[in-house]
């Protein structure tokens, strides 16, 4: 389960976040703590998006296989997977707007069935 704790009281708000799925494998926040984005495996094969503040889904792209990992850089989410997007075996990592979860032209091949499980952006 994901949650948002309070730091001055140190509690756990009480506002739940929708849709979550079978495994969170990695989180990213974005720097200003408005949004929480998620690389999630399982069933649901997605990057997501959640408003910190209330706890709702913005977005979510969907993968063909688990979404291993996540990471925000300069106004953008670059997320990672294996098994591809969109029935393209060749794509292993896609990156999204930030705040719309717009998909980006960038689409690299990466020529591994595991995928990519770490990204460091810069």
């Amino acid at each position: 389960k994901l949650a948002a704790v309070d730091l001055v009281t140190r509690t756990v708000r009480p506002q739940p976040f929708g849709f979550l799925a079978d495994e969170i494998i990695d989180l990213a926040i974005s720097p200003d703590g408005s949004q929480v984005y998620g690389a999630v495996g399982g069933a649901a094969n997605l990057a997501a998006a959640w408003n910190t503040t209330t706890g709702v889904r913005e977005w979510y792209r969907r993968a063909d296989g688990d979404v291993q990992a996540v990471e925000y850089s300069a106004g953008n989410v670059w997320y990672g997977f294996h098994d591809g997007a969109g029935g393209d075996t060749s794509v292993r990592l896609l990156g999204a707007d930030a705040v719309t979860g717009e998909p980006l032209a960038f689409r690299p091949v990466i020529d591994s069935f595991f995928g990519v499980w770490d990204i460091d952006a810069t």
